[in-house]
Formats: C-alpha cells, structure tokens, sequence
C-alpha cells in the first residue's frame, strides 16, 4: 500500500488533481467532504462547534454558516486552534481507519488542506502539493464566493504560503498552465507510485 497526502492553498485546484489521481485508478478520500460529515447536524462535533461559536453561527436551516465561521477564525486565530482541536482528531481517526480498510498494493491520495499545519506529514508514504501563484488563487477564490481581493487575501493568511508547502512536499504539480498539462504532470507522478507499490507490495 502506498499513501499520499495531496495539498496545497485553497483555491490551488487540490479537487481537480484529486479527480486526476481517481483517472487514474488510485482510491482518493477527501477530508473537506469528512469534515463535513463530522460536523454535520447531530454529530458530536457539531454541538461543540455551536457552543464555540454560539447559536448565532447556525443558519436558518439549522446547519453550520460556514461562510461566518471562514470570518470569524480569520479575525481570531484562538478561535481557529479551537476549531481545528474539535475537527482534527476525529478527522485522523477516519483517515486512518480508511487505511486498515484498504487492501494490499492499493495506493490512496487523500486530499488533506492543511496536512503541513496540523503536522500529518507522518500519516503518509509521500507528500504532494499542488502549486498556484497567489494572484491566480486570489482571483479564484474572490470569483467563487463573490468576495473582495483584499477578502481572499485573508482568507489565504491563516494557511502556510503556497510556496512554503511546495516546499515541504515531497513532489509538486504545478497548477498554474492548462488542465491538460496539470494532468500530464498527475500521468507522470502516477507512473512513479505505480512502480513504487510493485516494490512494496511485489
């Protein structure tokens, strides 16, 4: 078995590789889709986000606003180590588990947002970043939930630099041309996991 960790900034196109690596016949989790499962309404981490945060975090539906939540640990960085110390364990726990769940010779990517800031790097055989200048980010991010730039430069400043976890990752794809030469670049690192899971699992 071999097991990635992909990353990268929001807004960097972490998804789209995801979708990339699937093509190409590895099995990928995404901790944005679990996180929101743990948090769901009901789930234990769900109330102790609303006692966190307070009543007024829920939206008339019911659920989280995470949109007030991107706000508020944007403007206090206490809130945002609360936070991550209510969704970081049980999120480990599924990743792992999803592991013990996986068969022998199989790769796994999951794609894990801040795998650099909550220190998971050990959870993984191999590290990957996805890599976006800023000012392309910027405009994504801006565009996508119909912010400021100044806004998205924000949001961007309660996670490591772009080019700081490029640096940290054992490989980089560069997302910044066409998706066909971000997806050449997912081809090539694929064949080298492939060749690599024959060694550890002959």
């Amino acid at each position: 078995m071999i097991k990635i960790g992909l990353t990268g900034a929001q807004g960097s196109g972490k998804t789209t590789v995801l979708g990339f690596f699937r093509d190409q016949g590895f099995k990928t989790l995404c901790c944005d889709e679990l996180a929101r499962e743990i948090t769901a309404p009901g789930q234990e981490a769900f109330w102790e986000i609303v006692s966190l945060f307070g009543p007024e975090i829920l939206s008339e539906t019911g659920v989280l606003n995470r949109r007030l939540i991107w706000e508020k640990i944007i403007a206090d960085s206490n809130l945002r180590k609360a936070l991550e110390a209510i969704i970081h364990p049980p999120l480990k726990v599924l990743i792992e588990n999803f592991f013990q769940q996986a068969s022998p010779g199989e790769i796994i990517v999951v794609e894990v947002p801040l795998l650099f800031e909550a220190s998971w790097k050990d959870l993984f055989d191999y590290t990957v970043a996805v890599y976006t200048p800023v000012s392309i980010i910027v405009k994504r991010i801006a565009k996508r939930y119909n912010i400021s730039a100044d806004e998205a430069r924000k949001w961007l400043e309660i996670q490591l630099p772009p080019e700081e976890k490029a640096r940290l990752a054992d490989f980089v794809i560069d997302n910044s041309g066409s998706l066909e030469a971000t997806k050449e670049q997912v081809r090539e690192l694929s064949l080298f996991f492939k060749e690599q899971a024959k060694v550890v699992d002959p």
